[in-house]
């Protein structure tokens, strides 16, 4: 048992600093320090088995702090001992805080928290602090060595910087020392799903609480508070069940936030593109998409303030009973305004997603995705994009289109009709090539770039209907026993199967002169067409195509 005493010692600064006169928890040493209350120890690296401990000093009722700090900069470490506060029996308290600096990583692998109960029956607390770096703390247990039997109940936590990693019960939640949140990330271990809302302080304004569930499934019973930010980062999910009270931004930075309660604040959520925001709470202030957007916990209404749809958006819409009611039958997005600032080049991409599809009849129906309190703006077809892999009901294809007042996104089931809006192309083919199929669009006879080539012949070719594209017909002369014959071949749709191709022939292109009687196709596959002419010996001779639709 070693004593340091004085008034300004630091024997140990910036020094390496092993505790390691054992080689396990059982058969580790102790060290002890006695300083003037406030003085500091500071080292540049801490590991081994041994004891830290604040353990004499101090006068009847009144509190002794003492600091250590370790400025861990040249590689990670790990201390296996225990770092101990102390209660004397005139229930003078010995508080402990460590303050973590440099950026390695320190890992706390032993205990924390007051020594046995035989020194004091008072609370004392060990702090940590973290400004820079990682410190890890991961003794689940967190009573395991041999003189130690209580846990750390009122010690706080305050990340200025840095990272604060935690296991499961490693910084238990039982206790009524606050984490407070003046910058760095809280992270929680692989394995570890513990609910530390309640110790959560209220976050500063100026001051964000950034949360790395690093792939766990964390939920927050309690509020989190105050006039800082939030932003949830990392893999896996946070979820929060209550109402939330924060003034500054959210940011879903990665994996997914769950709002099953409500965030409160004027300042609202911006969704990253690479994370996304769930459930079926509410946001009071804007919603900007740049990510994921799924509505409901399971089904469910998402109720939000403006949302903005921004390019390279999605949203996930479910679906478990075909005659319920938009929010309980499917999945529903209230707004109090909604905005598409999504682009044909980077659409807002709708994700059917069915769920077991209770009453479901292959006929056309429209569902509401979204419905908002003033006009919706910004829609065009080509601004979405439907996703429906996963849609195995029926073989009808989905569109989303505005409804007639504006209010609505609603999304649009054909029923078994491969072509919904009647137009002659294939609703797949179309919403391929166009972004959707909806009623009135992309005219049969429309030519929207301009090639000569109208909106059915593309189809008909499978040519794009928004490039300019090359005529796929070749036309030729074959010659059959020293007789020319003039012969066409057209390049068909495998998919345009309901189309029917037609090669006529003419002498002097009146309207009344073409005939197919004068033709002979030498070939018809789903993918091409050959027809010659069977006539030689005019001056003049003309073939076409004509294509119709059923």
């Amino acid at each position: 048992y070693y004593l340091f005493n004085g008034t300004t010692q630091s024997q140990a600064a910036g020094s390496k600093f092993a505790l390691d006169t054992g080689t396990s928890l059982t058969d580790r040493k102790d060290f002890g320090w006695i300083m003037d209350n406030g003085n500091v120890l500071t080292l540049s690296s801490l590991c081994g088995y041994g004891a830290i401990r604040n353990d004499a000093g101090g006068t009847a009722s009144t509190t002794v702090t003492r600091y250590l700090t370790v400025d861990q900069s040249a590689g990670d470490t790990t201390f296996d001992g225990a770092l101990l506060s102390h209660t004397s029996n005139n229930a003078a308290i010995r508080r402990l805080v460590l303050t973590k600096n440099g950026s390695s990583k320190l890992t706390l692998a032993g205990f924390i928290g007051k020594q046995t109960t035989t020194a004091g029956t008072a609370a004392s607390p060990v702090d940590l602090i973290v400004n820079n770096g990682t410190l890890e703390v991961t003794n689940p247990a967190n009573s395991t060595t041999t003189n130690t039997t209580a846990r750390n109940t009122a010690g706080v936590v305050t990340l200025n910087g840095g990272t604060f990693a935690f296991a499961n019960n490693a910084w238990a939640n039982t206790s009524a020392g606050a984490i407070v949140m003046n910058g760095g990330t809280l992270e929680w271990i692989t394995g570890n799903t513990q609910d530390v809302s309640a110790r959560l302080a209220s976050v500063a304004s100026g001051k964000t609480a950034v949360f790395d569930t690093h792939g766990n499934a964390v939920t927050f019973a309690s509020a989190l508070s105050g006039e800082g930010a939030l932003t949830k980062t990392g893999d896996g999910v946070l979820t929060l069940e209550t109402t939330n009270p924060l003034a500054a931004i959210t940011t879903v930075q990665g994996g997914t936030l769950r709002l099953n309660g409500n965030l409160t604040g004027p300042a609202g959520v911006h969704v990253l593109s690479s994370a996304t925001l769930a459930g079926s709470g509410s946001v009071t202030g804007p919603i900007t998409l740049s990510g994921s957007l799924q509505p409901g916990d399971g089904l469910g209404t998402l109720t939000a303030g403006p949302l903005t749809l921004a390019p390279g958006s999605s949203i996930t819409w479910q679906i478990a009973d075909w005659t319920s009611a938009p929010g309980t039958g499917s999945d529903r997005i209230l707004a109090a305004a909604a905005c598409l600032t999504a682009t044909a080049l980077a659409p807002l991409t709708i994700v059917i997603e069915p769920q077991s599809l209770a009453h479901f009849i292959d006929s056309p129906a429209t569902f509401t995705l979204l419905e908002s309190t003033t006009a919706i703006t910004g829609f065009g077809p080509e601004k979405c994009t439907i996703n429906q892999t996963a849609f195995t009901g029926g073989t009808g294809v989905w569109n989303v289109q505005l409804s007639a007042d504006t209010l609505r996104l609603e999304l649009v089931y054909s029923g078994p009709t491969p072509d919904s809006n009647t137009n002659g192309i294939d609703d797949t083919w179309e919403i391929a090539k166009f972004g959707s199929a909806g009623p009135g669009e992309h005219p049969a006879s429309a030519d929207p770039d301009g090639d000569g080539i109208s909106n059915l012949l593309e189809y008909a070719f499978d040519t794009s209907p928004t490039n300019l594209s090359v005529s796929p017909l070749a036309l030729d002369i074959e010659t059959i026993a020293m007789a020319d014959h003039l012969r066409l071949t057209v390049s068909k749709n495998p998919a345009a199967s309901r189309l029917s191709y037609i090669v006529e022939v003419s002498s002097d292109l009146s309207a009344n002169g073409w005939r197919t009687a004068e033709t002979f196709i030498e070939q018809n596959t789903p993918s091409r067409l050959v027809v010659r002419d069977t006539t030689t010996g005019l001056p003049r001779r003309f073939l076409r195509l004509r294509v119709e639709a059923p």
